[in-house]
């Protein structure tokens, strides 16, 4: 497996601690999407995990962080380690799988 160096912002630290669910109350602007998005990608690499990504109202897939995540994993490098299909991506040696769903219906 590629290592990789990244850097995180202090206020997201707390991604990598041990927590059944994490919750970052913020404003607009202040990168969690991506921050999440490149924790959740490192950490996939590193065990099984099932990820849901969810939004109140999801019509499209292109409505959800997918976009956001293959961007990340080209930007990390690590494509080669992912299948990414249309609505489901899994880290090839872990089994970690990113799914999307919308959370109204």
């Amino acid at each position: 497996m590629t290592q990789i160096a990244v850097q995180f912002a202090e206020a997201f630290k707390d991604l990598f601690a041990p927590a059944r669910y994490k919750v970052f109350k913020s404003g607009r602007g202040v990168a969690k999407t991506w921050q999440f998005a490149m924790a959740l990608v490192i950490i996939a690499r590193m065990r099984n995990l099932l990820i849901l990504c969810t939004r109140e109202f999801q019509n499209s897939i292109a409505e959800s962080v997918y976009s956001v995540l293959i961007g990340t994993i080209y930007r990390l490098g690590v494509q080669d380690e992912f299948i990414i299909q249309k609505t489901v991506i899994t880290h090839r040696r872990s089994g970690s799988r990113f799914i999307f769903k919308g959370l109204h219906h």
